[in-house]
């Protein structure tokens, strides 16, 4: 489904898309700005109920979050 790498590449993107940072990432997701810094550095990866949380959030985005879907999230109803 993903690896690592896209889902450090996944929280980059949607952050510059929302114009968020790292800590407004984190909140919305109701983490701390430390666990989701280590997922953009690939030091640690998100659990599966975190990652369709992630999927929700993208859904979020009509327009703009339907490529992140496709990338990251592929075979998933959009």
């Amino acid at each position: 489904m993903y690896n690592q790498t896209d889902i450090s590449k996944l929280f980059r993107e949607r952050c510059e898309r929302k114009g968020f940072t790292q800590g407004k990432n984190a909140a919305q997701l109701c983490m701390t700005y430390s666990t989701i810094n280590r997922w953009e550095n690939n030091r640690a990866e998100p659990s599966a109920l975190v990652l369709k949380q992630i999927e929700d959030l993208a859904r979020g985005l009509g327009e703009w979050g339907k490529d992140l879907l496709h990338e990251f999230f592929p075979g998933e109803e959009i």
